[in-house]
């Protein structure tokens, strides 16, 4: 017991040797450290953050560079981390255009693109609360609807999809499938298309590099 106690030790510290190393070396090679996506989450009203894990989780999954995904409050806005790409969910998705904005308008630039989930501009207000117009964002905007949402008309938030039509907006892009305003985080197939359509958004505008 003693001696596996001490080879335990061993293994540790050597692993801790060779980690300090692998830090100096690359600091002397000048290596960048590997890359890693960052991801500021807005969850909708009153849903937890606990019902969105088997997205995220799929979402992980999904990429070959690691995802620090991070629960970010409606207010007080918290300081975002470099390169960070934000993502809400119905309610959260307001919030979230509004981190963009805050971002943009102080010249923090830490904002590289924005992800809508059954949420929208609301830039003619269609619906009955404010709404965010998409040409103040220069940022890429990934919008996803799904076709028997409850809780957001598609036909209305469409109206965004035909503003950015008309603008020749090529940052602007909207996806509809199929589901209502929460099925994309409970149904393994919508789950995987979600996380899909996502990851090629990003791939896209070269927003994991």
């Amino acid at each position: 017991m003693f001696k596996l106690t001490v080879l335990s030790l061993c293994v540790s510290l050597f692993i801790l040797h060779l980690n300090s190393y692998n830090g100096f070396f690359r600091r002397l090679l000048r290596i960048p450290p590997p890359k890693v996506l960052q991801i500021g989450f807005l969850h909708g009203s009153q849903i937890p953050d606990s019902f969105y894990k088997p997205f995220l989780d799929t979402l992980r999954d999904e990429f070959d560079i690691p995802l620090n995904i991070t629960y970010l409050p409606y207010f007080p806005q918290q300081t975002l981390q470099n390169n960070t790409i934000i993502m809400g969910h119905s309610f959260g998705g307001f919030f979230g255009l509004l981190y963009c904005i805050m971002d943009q308008s102080r010249n923090i630039n830490n904002v590289k693109g924005c992800i809508l989930l059954n949420s929208h501009f609301n830039e003619r207000y269609k619906m009955p609360y404010l709404g965010v117009k998409q040409n103040k964002l220069k940022i890429p905007v990934l919008t996803l609807l799904n076709r028997d949402d409850d809780k957001l008309p598609l036909a209305k938030a469409l109206d965004d999809y035909e503003l950015s039509i008309a603008r020749k907006d090529t940052s602007k892009r909207y996806i509809v499938n199929s589901g209502n305003h929460t099925s994309s985080f409970t149904s393994e197939v919508e789950i995987e298309l979600l996380c899909w359509q996502i990851k090629n958004f990003i791939s896209f505008y070269g927003l994991d590099k």
